[in-house]
Parts: structure tokens; C-alpha cells; sequence
């Protein structure tokens, strides 16, 4: 397995560069999907709502 990575790896470089892509190990890929109910449930609790009127005055200064 490590061998094929290294192997796609080094031909596929520029590839992987352009679209910001790498290759994982497999346990890592499995963590990553196992926290992502948890991530997206949490991923827009600190933000205010989106018709706040608190960020009104900061975003749209008139000069």
C-alpha cells in the first residue's frame, strides 16, 4: 500500500498540488467520516444569525 501511494504520489505531483489533494491512510479517512455528524452539527453555533442587526453598523460603513 505505502509503496502505491509513493508511487501515485510522485506522478501525480502536479495534480495533487492544483487541487490541494494528498493521500490518507485508510483509518484516518474512516475518523474523519465518523466525527462529521458531530463537526456539522456544531459548525454554526458560535455564528450570530444571519439577519442579526448586531453586525449591521460593522459591515456597512458609509464614508
Amino acid at each position: 500500500m505505502e509503496v502505491l501511494v509513493y508511487l501515485l504520489s510522485t506522478r501525480l505531483a502536479t495534480t495533487l498540488a492544483n487541487q490541494r489533494a494528498a493521500f490518507v491512510e485508510p483509518w484516518f479517512a474512516n475518523h474523519l467520516q465518523g466525527k462529521f455528524k458531530a463537526f456539522k452539527a456544531a459548525k454554526y453555533k458560535n455564528r450570530p444569525p444571519s439577519g442579526s442587526q448586531t453586525l449591521t453598523p460593522f459591515t456597512y460603513n458609509e464614508f
